[in-house]
């Protein structure tokens, strides 16, 4: 057990003017307890998965819409995420307590939460108060709490249990932002709730940062910010306390006939968002490629993609071996490759070969033919006898080797993957296998499969073909499937 020791910052006007001791618990499995809240936290940002060995966060994390975090949540308790259920995603209070302020890109103690994006933006589960299509999310690149359209995609970081930070609302300190009317413009807030003009005063929570805005009207220019230090038509506002700021506007100047046209602005592209995805080559061995090119590899590898195009995988196994499935695939073609639509991160895509049966026969060689033997010269000729007909050599066919038998109609194959030291048996037998395996049954069979780990080891979970938990899993057979088990090492 470790126990990690900070200070964070004072979140809330509380009666107390001391900052409040964070003290983490590392529990073994991948989370933490804050032992001043009892929040305990999943130590990787969602999408990245925990390795036991190294004690760790591995892989990037994935990016989800607000309504897809809550989502998130309710999809780790459906999976006993970490042994545990009652995940939920954090209110902004709770996930702002992981701010660190003696640190930045990420503001946030990376030996308690590994591999925490520098600039990660993470989702809170508290709606904007002033628009319900906004949220409150944390910027852990400088630890500001700000509020940004529920559609945005932005990381997810998971909590559960603890002392609730909402009993603390009324403690919240908020802070009044007054901007000045000008002539010649209106100023506006990119988080909502200043739009001068019309409102020209809204209130903000402590350490938030309002980003300000200044439109011209026709026939008038920006000049100035007052209150605000920035030379462009743009400002940012920390709310350490009440502000005022204003906006100056000048009339734009006349432009003279005999001047050349002023050409517009130039149109700056917009880059192209990109996703990763990763391959996994699994059992005796192969190569997995990729169109458009980005992944090659024989073990682990990754590429990145244009956001929103298909990419097609192509499994390749090395001699002595055989394609047999895919595992995480969006959608396997005709031609057994694999189709992902890259439409976010896609992590662990699995290429699965084994053994063939048996290497090819040799081929016999052909025969050949005897020569002639001619006479020797000046030797007497015998009486000529009637030639035997020339018997011609029969060329030896080349046998060709029996291709491996393709699934009949009536029949399904059972694939099985083992992650970690273990092996798997089933019910019908032809299944009793280590890192992969494979077998023919009749459609419509049922297969029960067992895991059984190895020495140091133990069984986590199913993944795949309906099954899911620890209990042995009944595979029915209606076509053919693919079954992982997980095994970890006993801590």
């Amino acid at each position: 057990m470790f126990i990690f020791l900070r200070f964070l910052p004072l979140l809330v006007a509380l009666p107390w003017a001391m900052p409040v001791a964070a003290v983490f618990t590392d529990n073994g499995d991948g989370t933490v307890t804050d032992e001043a809240t009892g929040l305990m936290w999943d130590q990787c940002s969602w999408g990245q998965g925990w390795d036991y060995e190294l004690n760790t966060c591995r892989n990037r994390p994935s990016t989800h819409s607000w309504d897809q975090a809550l989502a998130v949540a309710a999809s780790a308790n459906s999976q006993v995420w970490r042994e545990y259920t009652g995940w939920r995603l954090p209110n902004a209070k709770e996930l702002e307590s992981l701010v660190d302020i003696s640190k930045n890109n990420p503001a946030i103690d990376t030996a308690v939460f590994p591999f925490t994006p520098a600039t990660g933006v993470y989702w809170s589960s508290t709606s904007f108060g002033g628009d319900p299509a906004r949220a409150w999310y944390v910027s852990f690149e400088t630890g500001s709490v700000l509020a940004n359209s529920k559609a945005t995609l932005l990381y997810v970081r998971l909590v559960r249990g603890g002392r609730s930070f909402a009993d603390f609302d009324a403690f919240l300190p908020a802070y009044t932002l007054t901007v000045t009317p000008s002539t010649g413009g209106v100023v506006t807030s990119e988080a909502g709730g200043i739009d001068c003009g019309v409102n020209c005063s809204a209130s903000f929570a402590s350490g938030s940062n309002v980003v300000l805005t200044a439109a011209p009207a026709a026939g008038y220019t920006f000049s100035s910010w007052s209150g605000c230090v920035s030379s462009s038509a743009s400002c940012s506002v920390t709310m350490n306390g009440d502000k005022t700021v204003s906006a100056t506007f000048v009339l734009a100047a006349s432009p003279s006939p005999t001047v050349a046209p002023t050409p517009g602005p130039t149109t700056v592209p917009t880059p192209i968002p990109a996703d990763d995805l990763w391959v996994m080559v699994v059992g005796n061995g192969g190569r997995v490629t990729s169109k458009p090119v980005g992944i090659d590899c024989g073990t682990v590898c990754a590429g990145q993609f244009t956001a929103g195009s298909p990419v097609y995988l192509t499994a390749t196994p090395k001699p002595g071996s055989v394609f047999v499935d895919w595992v995480n695939c969006d959608s396997i073609q005709p031609d057994k490759t694999c189709r992902m639509s890259m439409t976010g991160p896609k992590l662990q895509v699995i290429a699965l070969f084994r053994e063939a049966a048996g290497p090819a026969p040799t081929p016999a060689p052909s025969a050949t033919p005897m020569p002639t033997a001619t006479p020797a010269p000046n030797a007497t000729t015998a009486p000529t006898a009637t030639p035997a007909p020339t018997t011609q050599p029969v060329p030896v066919p080349t046998p060709t080797p029996s291709p491996t038998p393709a699934p009949t109609p009536n029949r399904a194959v059972l694939n099985v993957v083992t992650l970690g030291e273990g092996a798997v048996i089933g019910s019908a037998g032809g299944i009793e296998c280590g890192p992969v395996c494979s077998a023919s049954f009749d459609v419509g069979s049922a297969v029960t499969l067992t895991a059984v780990p190895a020495q140091g080891y133990r069984f986590k979970r199913w993944i795949g073909a309906g099954c899911a938990g620890k209990k042995p899993c009944t595979v029915k057979l209606t076509q053919s499937k693919t079954v992982t088990a997980k095994f970890i090492k006993k801590k």
